[in-house]
């Protein structure tokens, strides 16, 4: 069930981000991580695939 709901979040996010459908999903690490001068550390999840359709177009969340 968790599994589905981050194929969602990340399919979602992938497609508003570069125009890309992915699929086949591997995670490959978790990066821990804090800017300098703020104490919040951050928590990114990396996952990787081969297996996409479309072609990566540049959005405005990107571009900013």
């Amino acid at each position: 069930m968790l599994e589905a709901i981050l194929f969602c979040c990340i399919s979602s996010e992938t497609k508003e981000e570069c125009d890309l459908d992915v699929y086949n999903l591997d995670k490959v690490g978790v990066l821990i991580f804090e800017f300098v001068g703020q104490p919040q550390l951050m928590e990114v999840h990396v996952f990787r695939t081969y297996t996409y359709t479309g072609t990566p177009v540049e959005t405005e969340g990107v571009s900013s």
